[in-house]
This record gives structure tokens, sequence and C-alpha cells, in this order.
């Protein structure tokens, strides 16, 4: 099973996905997830005091947001 933490990544890239890809296209909203996930572990890793930076939280959300552009198209 998935840790609950990555569950939340893929569940918020795929909201986001899901509401940009209506609005505008699949594309756009797979790339708004890409974008605000590296974003966020960027952020993480500059705050090491009180963040945890991890590829694997980018992937998740990447992947949630995948699917959510999937179910768009």
């Amino acid at each position: 099973m998935m840790p609950l933490d990555k569950q939340a990544h893929a569940l918020s890239g795929a909201v986001i996905a899901l509401a940009l890809g209506f609005v505008f296209t699949a594309w756009v909203g797979l790339a708004a997830v890409i974008a605000a996930g590296a974003i966020k572990e960027w952020y993480d890793k500059l705050h090491p005091a009180t963040h945890c930076s991890d590829v694997f939280d980018f992937l998740a959300t990447a992947a949630g947001g995948l699917a959510g552009c999937i179910f768009v198209i």
C-alpha cells in the first residue's frame, strides 16, 4: 500500500490536473502539476529545518497528475 503522504501527493496532482484539464486542456493540467510538484519539492529543499524534500513525492504528484490528465482526455 502506498504511504499516506504519497497518496496525498497523488490526490493533489489528480485534482489540479482535473480542474485545469476541464477548464483548459489535459496537457495544460499535466504541465501545471509537474511545475507545481517541482516547485514544491524545490521549496522543501530550501527549507530543510521544517520540510523534507523527496523525489518520490514529486513522482507521486506527477503520477496523480497523469491519471487526471488521462481521465480528461
